[in-house]
């Protein structure tokens, strides 16, 4: 469905594969402020966000912004109610698998690793309600926008949305597991959590010129050490990755949306020459940024 109005502009599509498995594709921008609200059914959801700025509120359970990409997998059991905020003027660019616990419980059934995250307390019936946060990695960030343009209609866009839901599917259950083996060392405070949060703004304040990490440390007064650690352990990649990674989110972003050129992206993304930043992003996401700032 494509849409454009006083409210905002984009596209959502829902396709089903079975009765216990669907995807919804959204490529949306808000201008004004929305609200939805929704009764649970067993759904365990699978959002993978490139860009969002919204509100989900379930009953008693709390509230959960959504900002920004991440990885967000949550259960909403049969009764419990969502309130979903939207904000205005922002954009939402997102990839939804959702899995009935019924298809949800067959799958785990051969992959034990998952046994100690949160999917693996469906297995064991007492349907509750969780919400995790992950963060994406580059292969998850890859298929989502895959998903995002398709390149084909009809039958064959079918089956390769279908393939790639798949393969999404896998993906997230990886990054669970490597999130859930990650070592802890070092014994860590709420303190400490709220100091790696300082340091993740401190990267996103200015990507072009982010402090070394023991200048890093000192601004948010950890010693380097907790601070390599506890980032490691919270967004699954370390501090390199995870500037990496932001830039090269922002570069798509400009790219795309803004039809920078690839020269003005590099400089603004921190590479002072431009084959450097090439190659950086075509290891990043597996085409040439020459391909994403073609008009489409």
């Amino acid at each position: 469905m494509r849409f454009a109005n006083d409210r905002g502009e984009g596209a959502v599509e829902f396709i089903e594969f079975c009765p216990e498995f669907n995807v919804i594709l959204s490529k949306c921008f808000w201008k004004d402020k929305g609200y939805l609200r929704y009764q649970g059914e067993g759904w365990v959801r699978f959002n993978f966000s490139l860009a969002s700025d919204a509100t989900f509120v379930f009953d008693d359970a709390g509230a959960f912004d959504l900002k920004g990409s991440e990885l967000r997998v949550f259960h909403q059991p049969e009764g419990v109610a969502c309130e979903h905020f939207i904000h205005g003027n922002a954009s939402s660019e997102c990839v939804t698998l959702s899995v009935h616990e019924s298809y949800l419980r067959q799958r785990l059934q051969d992959m034990p690793e998952l046994s100690g995250s949160c999917l693996g307390q469906l297995s064991f019936g007492d349907n509750p309600f969780f919400f995790e946060r992950f963060w994406q990695t580059p292969q998850t960030l890859r298929i989502v926008r895959e998903l995002l343009y398709v390149p084909y209609q009809g039958a064959l866009r079918y089956n390769y949305v279908r393939a790639k839901c798949e393969e999404l599917l896998i993906a997230a259950f990886h990054t669970m597991i490597l999130t859930d083996r990650t070592p802890m060392p070092l014994r860590m405070r709420d303190g400490d959590w709220d100091r790696i949060d300082q340091a993740r703004k401190h990267i996103e304040d200015d990507l072009v010129q982010v402090p070394a990490v023991p200048e890093l440390a000192r601004l948010v007064g950890l010693n380097r050490n907790k601070l390599s650690y506890g980032f490691k352990h919270k967004f699954n990649m370390s501090i390199g990755q995870y500037i990496v990674t932001k830039r090269m989110e922002l570069a798509w972003y400009m790219l795309e949306r803004d039809r920078c050129s690839v020269s003005e992206v590099a400089a603004l993304v921190g590479y002072e020459h431009v084959a450097s930043f090439s190659a950086a992003f075509k290891a990043h996401f597996g085409l040439s940024p020459k391909l994403v700032a073609l008009p489409r």
